[in-house]
């Protein structure tokens, strides 16, 4: 919000009289504004008819009351108290020239909740549910009384307003109602006591052609406790090679390896077996080899889905729904940018997945292979119309280690919104945006993962990984010593997940899409420092938007909700739930 100062000057007849303006006006709009606002004052000038912006420097702003209205550094004002305050402007070249008014700051409505549950329960588990509320302009509130909490499935209970008891298996959502409309959400897994842990013995095995090994496997439940293994399922990566019976006993059946994959639930754990090929008498000239066959023909171009990606690019992107033409284009545009930018797989090694469908969201097809950078799996679905929910995007599993980087990550689009992105020249931009978020930032750079952003929620919260700061400073930035500026207002899907839109403006990772939306060197820097290997002469070109210029209107806010990683996975492909 911009509080405009308007001054009409005049000039003397004479031509000789200096350019200053001679000031015979000034007026100063005050409407009322709301707790949390962040307001900026703009000084006009007329010189000869002519206006011009005056320089900060030209005036000067002063508040009555700084516990109500405080005047900060920067030259914003910052609305901390409920209550009314006098703001005063003085043109600095004729300090008899001011004006006051009276500003009233009230309390904003309630525009967002942000629920803390646990991430995942057994049934009979119990938890308290923790909440706190945002007002309009970003400051955090008492929840007021009348909140409603409620499950969609009957999988979660909710017992005494803000304690959850589990009743059964699945995942499930969460959702708070405020007295005035606002809403949260947050997804919940539940887990059946148990499997939380798969091994099986022995991992490696060496057969001739027509011998056997069984495997012996072993689960526990989160709790450690010994479960019973007649859910374990087996299959063979290579039948023709070795198979294996629904009792564990793997049978050679011709020379070469195989992987056989024990899996239970969301677990898995994998068997290398090398089959011997029985001794062979000199074989015969070989006979003429036939001409290679023709290669496959293209995959359509359009509304099939599919892997939009290359073979053996880091990013792979597997598609469904029923996506678009210029769908389609944005998230192969999207992935090859970040395959351009990661010049290896550097601390990820590779992982064997067996997940069932459904294992990291809905809509997540069956997936049985190796993964050796990071396989995305996208939707275009039906979510809650146009306007409302973009999506939600994330990883779903990372890999072991203090910069564990994630295997493999979810993304889903209501395609209700994708016509009115394309139309408005956003949707290539917030595909990419969105990706990132699988990547890590804003969801793997909290104290719960990797730790590189302290408090997200609190006031003014900070990246502080050190090659993202050092971008920061390269861009002119006074303040990178405290570390990158995070989101610090906004929905519980924008706050704490995004560069600072005021600081930053149309960087790609802010919470509002719209203008170039640049991959600056703040945020691949900030991808470097979380374990990729990346090309950071490869960001785009960005320029750290002056704060005197004022607030810009800001662009379309990307409202989704931020996926958490579900456990980590080992080299194995074993699994162990996330218990925070």
């Amino acid at each position: 919000m911009f509080i405009p100062v308007l001054l009409a000057t005049a000039c003397a007849d004479q031509a000789t009289e200096p350019l200053a303006p001679s000031v015979t006006q000034l007026v100063l709009d005050a409407p009322p504004i709301a707790l949390g606002d962040l307001t900026s004052v703009t000084l006009r000038v007329v010189v000869d008819g002519n206006s011009r912006v005056a320089r900060a420097d030209e005036f000067t702003v002063l508040s009555s009351d700084p516990s109500i209205i405080a005047v900060r550094p920067d030259g914003f004002l910052e609305a901390r108290a409920e209550g009314t305050a006098i703001v005063s402007v003085t043109f600095v070249a004729d300090p008899t020239i001011s004006a006051a008014r009276s500003i009233t700051v009230a309390r904003a409505d309630y525009i967002s909740l942000r629920l803390v549950p646990p991430v995942a329960m057994i049934p009979g588990d119990s938890a308290a549910i923790s909440m706190s509320g945002l007002t309009r302009g970003g400051a955090t509130i008492a929840i007021p009384a009348g909140i409603t909490l409620s499950s969609r499935t009957a999988a979660l209970q909710v017992v005494n307003g803000a304690l959850v008891v589990a009743r059964d298996t699945g995942a499930t959502w969460l959702v708070a109602r405020a007295p005035d409309g606002a809403t949260d959400s947050v997804r919940v897994v539940l887990t059946f006591g148990g499997p939380a842990m798969l091994a099986i013995a022995p991992r490696n095995a060496t057969i001739d052609v027509g011998d056997t090994v069984r495997i012996t496997p072993t689960v526990r439940d989160r709790r450690a406790n010994l479960l019973g293994s007649s859910g374990v399922q087996y299959r063979s990566t290579s039948t023709a090679t070795a198979t294996v019976s629904g009792s564990g006993t793997v049978i050679g059946r011709q020379g070469g390896n195989a992987s056989i994959i024990a899996s239970a639930g969301f677990l898995a754990d994998t068997l290398l077996v090398v089959v011997n090929a029985p001794t062979a008498p000199p074989a015969s000239p070989p006979s003429p080899q036939p001409p290679p066959p023709p290669p496959p023909p293209p995959p359509p171009p359009s509304g099939a889905g599919g892997t939009v990606t290359p073979p053996g690019a880091y990013v792979q992107v597997r598609l469904s729904g029923n996506p678009t033409p210029a769908v389609i284009a944005a998230f192969t545009t999207a992935a090859a940018r970040l395959n351009a930018i990661i010049r290896s797989t550097g601390n990820a090694y590779p992982v064997p997945l067996a997940l069932p469908q459904g294992t990291c969201s809905a809509a997540q097809p069956a997936i049985a292979e190796t993964v050796d950078g990071l396989l995305i799996t996208a939707a275009i679905i039906p979510i809650d119309g146009a306007g409302s929910i973009l999506g939600y995007a994330g990883p779903c599993l990372v890999r072991y280690g203090a910069r564990g980087l994630p295997v493999i990550g979810t993304m889903a689009f209501d395609e209700a919104d994708m016509a009115a992105m394309a139309v408005s020249g956003i949707l290539g931009g917030v595909v990419l945006h969105e990706m990132v978020h699988v990547l890590g930032i804003g969801t793997l750079w909290g104290p719960t993962w990797q730790g590189w952003v302290a408090d997200p929620y609190g006031p003014d919260p900070r990246f502080t990984g050190a090659i993202g700061v050092s971008g920061y400073g390269a861009l002119g930035a006074t303040d990178a010593a405290s570390g990158i500026p995070v989101e610090n207002t906004g929905g519980s899907g924008t706050r704490g997940g995004h560069w600072r839109e005021t600081i930053f403006q149309t960087e790609l990772m802010t919470g509002w899409a719209g203008g170039a939306m640049a991959m600056s060197r703040v945020t691949v820097g900030a991808l470097a420092d979380m374990g990729y290997d990346i090309d950071v002469a490869r960001a785009d070109s960005y320029t750290l938007p002056g704060v005197l210029s004022g607030i810009r209107e800001r662009g379309t806010e990307i409202i989704d909700q931020v996926v958490q990683p579900i456990g980590q996975v080992d080299a194995g492909g074993r699994i162990q739930p996330r218990i925070r």
